[in-house]
């Protein structure tokens, strides 16, 4: 069960320098677990802030100006999309 490895298209041409030469394997660092961990520990104040918006500011406004929480959801699905962008 000897497979060969596929190699990728940029590579199969001979004039061309590929993006995954040996060269460039030796640079490719791999992040371990704590690197992930400390990468996904500045997303936490934000997440902190954000939870009040989509958690107690909808029945505010649903309950105080008779906002439907359909349109109010709706406003926030757009400012996500928005941001995604």
């Amino acid at each position: 069960m000897n497979r060969a490895r596929a190699q990728p298209a940029a590579a199969a041409s001979p004039g061309r320098a590929s993006l995954f030469s040996a060269a460039n394997e030796a640079t490719l660092k791999v992040f371990s677990s704590r690197d992930g961990l400390l990468y996904g520990l500045l997303g936490l104040p934000l997440a902190f802030v954000a939870l009040p918006l989509y958690v107690i500011l909808p029945n505010h406004y649903a309950t105080a100006f008779g906002v439907p929480l359909t349109a109010l959801g709706l406003v926030l699905l757009g400012a996500r999309l928005f941001d995604a962008v």
